[in-house]
């Protein structure tokens, strides 16, 4: 009798044995997956995420000044007239009469200064139907056309006459001396020059402005 009294409580604690096992496996299961999950969660962010400072841009460089082109007061003089340059090379004579200009051309150089060919007032700069750049300067007596260069007056502007306006450039149509575009070239750089005599409406002859 003690022998089966002793095989039975050893069956009987193996089953206790078994069940508690079981119900610490089952116990333990979910917590090993949330462990398991948990760095996916906390793992640290990238440097460059929406949660970081960005790089501070590197600031633009200051805008350079222009020199001073523009006169308060209307001229004095409006029958004085000379020509965009002091030194210069005539590259074409009289020409544009199919436009209704009788304009020459004339160079100094790439970036020279070109000067304000009478005292008066910028009434356009901007660009033709060709594409050239074009600054208008007039007073009573004068109507001045300049194609090509990079102006500086703004519209309305009061000039005075050998006060810097622009610098030489070959912006819109212009061409090298093989009759090739100048466009995104380093060429055809010059001024288009044409003059009007408001007096009598006529273009005025520029090779005489030449030639006194």
């Amino acid at each position: 009798m003690h022998q089966r009294i002793n095989g039975l409580s050893i069956v009987a604690l193996a089953l206790i044995a078994m069940g508690t096992f079981t119900i610490l496996s089952v116990h333990r299961a979910p917590a090993r997956t949330a462990a398991a999950a948990m760095p996916l969660v906390l793992a640290a962010t990238p440097t460059l995420t929406p949660f970081q400072p960005l790089p501070t841009p590197t600031p633009l460089p200051t805008a350079v000044e222009l020199p001073p082109v523009v006169n308060e007061d209307p001229p004095d003089r409006p029958e004085d007239i000379r020509l965009p340059y002091d030194d210069y090379i005539l590259t074409q004579k009289t020409h544009g009469a199919a436009y209704g200009d009788a304009a020459i051309d004339l160079a100094a150089g790439p970036g020279m200064d070109i000067l304000s060919p009478i005292s008066g007032q910028v009434t356009r700069n901007g660009f033709d139907i060709y594409g050239n750049s074009i600054l208008i300067i007039e007073n009573e007596v004068w109507q001045v056309k300049l194609l090509h260069g990079a102006f500086y007056p703004a519209e309305g502007d009061w000039v005075g006459i050998g006060n810097p306006i622009g610098a030489e450039s070959n912006i819109g149509y212009t061409y090298d001396i093989y009759g090739r575009s100048c466009w995104r070239r380093s060429c055809g750089f010059h001024t288009h020059m044409n003059i009007v005599d408001r007096r009598t409406g006529q273009n005025a002859d520029l090779m005489k402005l030449l030639n006194p």
